[in-house]
């Protein structure tokens, strides 16, 4: 965690950038380890309630809510619209979830 800290100010712009995407595309992978790898069910729509929690935290940036707030309304906005989504599909497995989330990735 030190070295993360410290990244920033050794680093240029563009290696944070990059880092930056890396820590995103980690914490997507993790995600869809967990449902995939430990519970057994495939989803096709975990990149859209990323883009929702991503879009929510950079609007509420955008009007003055500071970083880390903005960090936690990002994941309480895609923990909702996955609410939406996901207690109509509590039912399904299998193939039939997996069309319900690309379902619900199309619409987002």
């Amino acid at each position: 965690m030190a070295v993360l800290l410290v990244c920033p100010l050794v680093l240029g712009s563009y290696l944070v950038s990059v880092l930056n995407l890396i820590a995103i595309a980690a914490i997507g992978a993790v995600s869809l380890n967990l449902l995939t790898g430990v519970c057994g069910q495939i989803s096709l729509g975990h990149g859209a309630f990323l883009g929702v929690g991503a879009y929510a935290a950079a609007l509420s940036t955008i009007h003055g809510v500071p970083f880390p707030a903005a960090l936690v309304l990002g994941g309480l906005a895609a923990a909702l619209v996955g609410m939406v989504f996901g207690v109509p599909s509590l039912r399904l497995k299998g193939i039939y979830l997996a069309i319900a989330t690309l379902a619900a990735q199309l619409i987002l």
